[in-house]
């Protein structure tokens, strides 16, 4: 066994002293780091690189790519041994002038507690958007103007993609961040059902690299893909027609760019996105301003609109 200071050997928190380069030769270690990484009393490991093999490959680039900055930090991480339950652990990292030092505690209790929290807030949520949906359906079966019927069906729409996203965001380790990969695939394969009932052929394609955004740009980005998408169900598709829909999403540095491109006929030619007055456009456009963006469109063989956003360093994470 490495050497430990006596003020360390004892405590239920686990202690790592190691030396500042690659790959970390350990200076000092206490028996509690050993079981809380679940490493054996008499380990082999002589580094702190070998002593991670425990955790996942983005917790151990993450706690190596800190070390590397001579930064101090702070990390929840999961355990990776086949062996062992599912158990996280809290790191928090010192940085000294020759050598680092890590405290590790064991969060498990605490975090099955957060999110079994998280699951009943979910559960609570998702039957106040059910019961409003219930309700809305119900309206709808007492409305003889098919102009009411769609409208309410669009309502519903915009109601499943604040779903999505509150149960995304339940489900995400830090509540704010969602998966937008992840979100928009749910919303295309939502949208791609409804067209499959509605028409004989309608293709809708993604194409979205992994990207994390906040719960707020997400649910906003949710309703305008959601409106350019139910508008070409109702003004670019045609029953016997191949319809298409491709929506693709891609980042420069701190903009994002989402293109939605159609195969229909187009925007008649005296409506302005600008200007236009119509129910859906100036829903498209408040929303766009909530995120100080930009809406472009050209017709290319249909409709292509692009949206621009600006995305800051904490709303985005490659």
């Amino acid at each position: 066994m490495l050497p430990v200071k006596s003020v360390y050997q004892d405590l239920p928190l686990g202690y790592l002293d190691v030396d500042t380069s690659p790959p970390w030769p350990l200076l000092a270690i206490n028996d509690a780091a050993l079981r809380l990484l679940a490493q054996p009393q008499r380990t082999q490991a002589h580094t702190l690189t070998t002593l991670l093999s425990t955790l996942t490959s983005s917790d151990h680039a993450r706690i190596e790519a800190q070390l590397r900055q001579g930064k101090d930090g702070s990390f929840e991480i999961c355990l990776a041994a086949p062996q062992t339950p599912l158990a996280w652990r809290h790191i928090q990292l010192f940085q000294k002038k020759d050598h680092a030092q890590l405290i590790i505690s064991d969060i498990s209790s605490i975090k099955a507690e957060s999110e079994q929290i998280q699951k009943e807030h979910e559960h609570r949520i998702k039957n106040n958007f059910q019961s409003l949906i219930s309700i809305l359906e119900l309206e709808s079966t007492f409305l003889d103007s098919a102009c009411c019927q769609s409208l309410i069906k669009d309502h519903l729409n915009y109601i499943q993609t604040y779903m999505d996203v509150n149960r995304l965001a339940c489900y995400s380790d830090t509540q704010n961040e969602i998966d937008f990969n992840r979100y928009l695939t749910t919303l295309c394969q939502h949208y791609q059902r409804q067209f499959s009932r509605e028409f004989k052929s309608a293709n809708l394609r993604l194409d979205c690299p992994a990207l994390l955004l906040d719960s707020k740009t997400t649910s906003v980005i949710g309703i305008i893909l959601s409106e350019l998408m139910i508008n070409t169900s109702k003004h670019a598709f045609n029953v016997d027609h191949d319809n298409q829909l491709f929506i693709q999403v891609s980042q420069d540095h701190h903009q994002l760019s989402i293109q939605v491109q159609d195969n229909g006929p187009g925007l008649p030619e005296h409506i302005n996105i600008e200007s236009a007055m119509s129910f859906g456009l100036c829903l498209i456009r408040s929303s766009i301003t909530q995120l100080s963006g930009q809406l472009q469109y050209e017709y290319r063989q249909g409709s292509h609109f692009q949206l621009l956003l600006p995305i800051h360093p904490s709303q985005s994470s490659n």
